[in-house]
């Protein structure tokens, strides 16, 4: 009977090891399935979408790792992005930059630029590189464009509305369409193939920059705002800027004009209207000019500038009278 009971004893002792030794392994095996879960939030492995390598490597700074796989959460969060002359020929990669509100890419080699991806994007730097197609049609936030010094022959930027800056100077565009850009404020198209060119949509513009295209006309009567014009290098044989009553700085150079009003201009400070068919100038009412470049027009002498006083910097001579 004694002998019994210690079987028994022994027996349950045993079988209560055994189902501590089991939970045991249980809460072990669910701690680790907790931390892999844990762990298991980095993402996508996204590191083969990255086919160039120079890109690969800018983004491995950009999110410090050296070495390793990248997961689409390491890029995801990212709302600036510089990239500036890294020898670059693909972004294959970018549209995992969901968040993007700022990207740089100036001075690479990229043939192909798609932000289609990138929705929250709002500042757009991707001169400089050799870009025969851009479009931007997806990105609605975008506020600031430059896209200078590249082979785009079309620019569509009507789906833009926000748009403040435009830079595509150096291009070979022939035809460019700002009419659904009403913030525009600063507007650079200079060293393009545009003849004609319509800002009366374009109120609230104080920067703008057309020089050396083949304009033949220019209206700028609504663009009460404006500040700084350059024009150079044109067809204009008419120029109107009676209108723009802020203007700062007019910069007509080597066009056929012939007549130039800048009397309603009171607060111009710079005037380059050199190379031109002038027979004569009043600036007597810009109290503010500092600097005049008038030569290589058809003025006999000095007197056929009209002025209030002595202005700083004045190049008369040489005259092609």
């Amino acid at each position: 009977m004694q002998l019994k009971f210690k079987i028994v004893v022994v027996v349950l002792l045993s079988f209560a090891l055994i189902i501590g030794i089991v939970l045991a392994f249980e809460v072990i095996d669910t701690s680790d399935s907790s931390n892999d879960k844990d762990t298991d939030i980095t993402g996508m492995d996204i590191t083969a979408n990255f086919t160039d390598q120079n890109f690969l490597s800018a983004v491995r700074e950009q999110v410090d790792k050296p070495t390793g796989s990248i997961y689409d959460t390491d890029v995801t969060n990212i709302e600036t992005l510089s990239i500036r002359f890294q020898n670059i020929k693909n972004l294959s990669g970018i549209e995992y930059f969901e968040k993007l509100q700022n990207l740089d890419c100036t001075g690479n080699q990229l043939s192909v630029l798609n932000v289609s991806k990138n929705l929250e994007l709002e500042i757009l730097n991707c001169n400089a590189n050799h870009l025969s197609i851009l479009d931007v049609s997806k990105n609605t936030k975008l506020r600031e464009l430059s896209c200078g010094g590249n082979q785009l022959s079309v620019l569509d930027v009507s789906k833009n509305p926000d748009l403040q800056s435009l830079w595509c100077a150096d291009n070979k565009l022939s035809v460019l369409d700002v009419g659904k850009n009403s913030k525009l404020q600063n507007f650079y198209c200079a060293i393009n193939w545009l003849s004609v060119l319509d800002v009366g949509k374009n109120s609230a513009l104080q920067d703008f920059w057309c020089a050396d295209n083949p304009l033949w006309v220019l209206d700028v009567n609504k663009n009460t705002q404006l500040q700084y014009l350059k024009c150079w290098d044109n067809n204009l044989t008419v120029l109107d800027v009676t209108k723009n009553t802020k203007l700062r700085e007019l910069s007509c150079s080597s066009n056929q004009l012939s007549v130039l009003d800048v009397s309603k201009n009171l607060e111009l400070e710079i005037l380059n209207c050199n190379n031109n068919q002038l027979s004569m100038l009043d600036v007597s009412k810009n109290l503010q000019l500092y600097r005049l470049n008038c030569y290589n027009n058809y003025m006999s002498d000095k007197s056929s500038v009209k002025t209030a006083g002595d202005i700083h910097d004045f190049n008369f001579y040489p005259q092609l009278f």
